[in-house]
């Protein structure tokens, strides 16, 4: 690698740049790193802090791989590039990786778009509700037990911007919505419309549970139109509504959902329901490179991964039991 007045470059296929180094860079002034074509990707493999107002760029000529975890402790600044002379890149989240700021006024952007940080469900449904288009990104993980339960869902807008889990985790959220109304859908998201992203984060040791008729039921959205990308859910998500789709993470799909997993139970126990999924009810789009591992019990119809299917599925699967507790026939 090769550093000078604050960019380092690499300059092979394997080239490292010490966390010592980059470190004392940085400390000192901005520091952008770029992989350019002879190394195509930076890999973060060593966690490392800042506390310093200063900007780190990380231009990738195609991916950014965050494996452990980056952390701006003062008002700093982050630019994520992907793409830079290449194709088919992205920036993504595995293991302990994350990007987390912990002052909620720093800078981050992302591809040339600037996002707005958030570190709490309240700013967050309020911030879409006055602008569905935006950015954002949660900033830290959040702990939702302060929050208490949710009488319905907690982001009803429908949200066509973007929204970047930056690898965090959304713990202990708990929906308990008591309805006996038809097409009262039930999820953290209502609806994530044609144009909305939703990606890298996980909803952990959540608890969803809904009464609704005929409604779509899911942990991270009831309604996916968008792209649901590197979202996980773990947790419990029952119903009791009459003719609902109930599912781990989406309850009915025309979109997209990639790179996806859930685990915990899927529970409807619906005189007559329709299909009980781990990861999606009603699926019209595409599911890929997605699983589920959680177990699913329903009355009439339970299915591991996907219960109706008018798209597509590739490369997915379910390993968790699926059950139905008896044949109910004719309208009840």
């Amino acid at each position: 690698v090769n550093c000078a007045a604050g960019v380092c470059t690499a300059t092979a296929a394997d080239a490292v740049l010490n966390v010592k180094d980059l470190r004392a860079i940085l400390q000192h002034g901005p520091l952008t790193i770029v992989s350019g074509s002879a190394a195509q990707d930076i890999e973060i493999d060593t966690s490392f802090h800042w506390t310093q107002r200063h900007h780190l760029t990380l231009d990738a000529f195609r991916s950014i791989l965050f494996r452990e975890a980056v952390i701006s402790e003062a008002r700093g600044a982050v630019t994520l590039t992907t793409n830079d002379g290449g194709s088919g890149g992205d920036y993504s989240f595995t293991g302990k990786g994350k990007l987390a700021f912990w002052d909620l006024r720093s800078i981050l952007i992302v591809n040339g778009a600037t996002f707005t940080l958030v570190n709490d469900i309240k700013t967050l449904a309020s911030d879409i509700a006055a602008n569905p288009s935006g950015s954002y990104a949660l900033a830290r993980g959040y702990d939702a037990s302060v929050d208490g339960t949710y009488a319905a869902t907690p982001i009803p807008t429908p949200f066509v911007g973007t929204l970047a889990g930056l690898g965090h985790s959304i713990a202990n959220l708990s929906i308990h919505r008591a309805t006996a109304k038809k097409y009262v859908n039930t999820a953290f998201f209502d609806e994530i419309a044609a144009g909305g992203i939703v990606r890298d984060f996980t909803l952990d040791n959540a608890s969803i549970a809904a009464d609704g008729r005929y409604s779509y039921i899911g942990g991270l959205a009831a309604l996916n139109e968008g792209a649901v990308s590197h979202g996980a859910f773990n947790g419990s998500v029952s119903s009791t509504g009459k003719g609902s789709y109930t599912a781990g993470l989406v309850g009915w799909s025309t979109g997209t959902v990639s790179d996806s997993n859930t685990s915990g139970s899927i529970t409807s126990v619906s005189a007559h329901g329709r299909n009980t999924a781990g990861l999606v009810g009603r699926n019209e789009g595409t599911v890929t490179r997605s699983s589920s591992n959680a177990t699913v019990k329903d009355r009439f119809g339970a299915c591991g991964l996907v219960g109706d299917n008018y798209g597509t599925v590739r490369f997915s699967s379910a390993t968790g039991p699926a059950s139905i507790s008896d044949q109910l026939k004719g309208e009840n």
